[in-house]
């Protein structure tokens, strides 16, 4: 899954739990990323703010891809 290329909303849509980890992020971007970026994927939001993303993007994958108990 190339989770890049999804909105923030469409991933805390289908992935609630994933908040938090968004979340940890906001220092690194600069703003409260859930607020300010919830339309946008997070390739824009690199881009937008001249910041990697990857080990989110990483985060983002391994929490989606284990199942919840």
């Amino acid at each position: 899954m190339e989770i890049k290329r999804f909105t923030l909303l469409e991933i805390l849509e289908e992935y609630p739990d994933t908040e938090t980890t968004i979340r940890q992020y906001d220092d690194t971007v600069g703003v409260c990323m859930v607020c300010k970026c919830l339309f946008k994927t997070i390739e824009e939001i690199e881009d937008l703010y001249h910041v990697s993303l990857k080990e989110l993007a990483a985060e983002i994958e391994q929490k989606i891809s284990v199942p919840s108990p």
